[in-house]
């Protein structure tokens, strides 16, 4: 769409505004082939740990980091005030609110630009460098490294899925699948895949493996011949403790009697 957008902007002579769409068609191209590198099985593991990250520690830490840079850029902002009309050398480097949040973001990253000597040039010194240490502190070392930490959490946890990169192929390949019409889905069917017994068919793929995927796979295959004799010995268990109960309940239903010369009468606890 936005190619197609850059022909009418053509077509109109405005070369600024194609310019501007020009580089989102690169920005927006460029991470495309990410996709189909999720499937390879070298790369395929950090494309997905990128995607997580950013989606969800990176997404977390800026909301936390948004609320706090715009508590201290409008606090500096109001400490500049009283900042001396601009002088050669001496600019205010915080003389809007919108400046001041671009100053708080430079600091995060450890880029003051002669904004800490700036402060000898304001009316509230002190003010100034006790709300420097305290957001150096939160935003430059507690929340950095709270990141940090997420992201190493992330990357452990996807590291341990040796086979995410299947998945991810699976999941491309379905994608792919979904654009091609249903005509030549079923045809392309016909011509790849093999009939099976039941007489369905599958494609069929032959994976080289490495020892580690085929010990990974025997430890599988125990995992569920074990799981399998645990479901029988309960199931077995459980049929005993039915049957059990059953005779039990059965041999409770009919009394001994005791006969005399009268009648032939129930024996109760009343009776005994």
């Amino acid at each position: 769409m936005l190619v197609i957008a850059m022909v009418f902007l053509r077509w109109f002579c405005l070369r600024a505004e194609e310019d501007i769409v020009a580089v989102l068609v690169m920005l927006s191209t460029a991470p495309y082939f990410l996709f189909f590198c999720r499937g390879f099985k070298k790369v395929g593991p950090f494309v997905v740990m990128i995607y997580r990250m950013i989606m969800g520690d990176l997404l977390r830490f800026v909301t936390i980091y948004v609320v706090f840079v715009m508590g201290f850029s409008q606090a500096y902002y109001i400490v500049f005030l009283t900042h001396p009309p601009n002088r050669e050398h001496a600019e205010n480097p915080m003389p809007s609110p919108v400046d001041s949040v671009m100053m708080m973001f430079l600091m995060s990253l450890y880029n003051f630009g002669g904004t800490y000597e700036a402060f000898a040039r304001t009316e509230h010194e002190t003010v100034a460098k006790i709300l420097f240490v305290i957001y150096m502190a939160i935003v430059g070392i507690l929340l950095i490294n709270m990141l940090i930490a997420m992201m190493g959490n992330t990357y452990t946890k996807i590291a341990e899925t040796r086979n995410e990169w299947q998945r991810q192929w699976a999941r491309i390949v379905l994608v792919v699948e979904r654009g091609v019409d249903p005509k030549s889905r079923l045809e392309n069917q016909v011509l790849y895949s093999q009939p099976m017994v039941d007489g369905r068919r599958a494609f069929m793929l032959r994976q080289q493996q490495s020892d580690d995927d085929l010990e990974e796979m025997k430890e599988l295959d125990d995992i569920r011949t074990t799981h399998k004799r645990s479901v029988a010995r309960r199931a077995a268990k459980l049929a005993e403790a039915q049957a059990a109960a059953k005779a039990g309940t059965n041999g409770s239903a009919c009394p001994p009697t005791l006969i005399t010369q009268n009648a032939t009468l129930p024996i109760t606890k009343t009776q005994l």
